[in-house]
């Protein structure tokens, strides 16, 4: 049987074409694991009365992250502490010194910048809330990913929902 050389030059642009378009359609599913973090650094805090609320700034300190993300992370925190002794909380939390991802293809290097929100009781000490990753740098440049933060009496955990995007 002959080919023709019209056909196999029709092919071989075909699949040309797909490859380029696979890997800009094509994320990893999205992985979930299981973290904790600690809050050892010490902060800079200033606060303010306004009305019945307090509001606090937070920043410099940090802690320790373990699992799938390990390192250490500071963060610049604001919080409106309510006469309810509940606070709302925003924030945004960097590892400038990087740290390893410890999920599949690792351990990779690299830095992520964080932003979360939450409630947090000012009377129980316990914080619940959401965190999302909104960019990265080394080998975490592609990095996004979003999960649960929460404290309580046995320390600081989350959850990180994730994948990587093409690059």
């Amino acid at each position: 049987m002959r080919v023709s050389s019209k056909l196999v030059g029709s092919l071989l642009f075909l699949t040309t074409i797909a490859l380029l378009i696979v890997p800009v359609a094509y994320t990893t599913p999205p992985t979930e694991e299981i973290g904790t973090f600690d809050g050892s650094l010490p902060d800079t805090v200033e606060m303010w009365e306004r009305g019945n609320n307090i509001i606090m700034h937070s920043y410099g300190g940090g802690g320790y992250l373990f699992g799938i993300l390990e390192g250490k992370w500071i963060h610049d925190e604001w919080m409106v502490i309510h006469p309810t002794g509940i606070a709302t909380v925003n924030g945004v939390w960097d590892t400038p010194e990087g740290v390893i991802f410890n999920g599949p293809g690792g351990p990779l290097v690299g830095t992520v910048h964080v932003r979360y929100s939450g409630k947090a009781n000012v009377v129980t000490e316990e914080f619940h809330g959401r965190w999302v990753i909104i960019s990265g740098t080394g080998d975490l440049a592609n990095l996004r990913g979003h999960g649960a933060v929460w404290m309580d009496e046995t320390g600081g955990h989350s959850t990180l929902q994730y994948h990587f995007d093409p690059s």
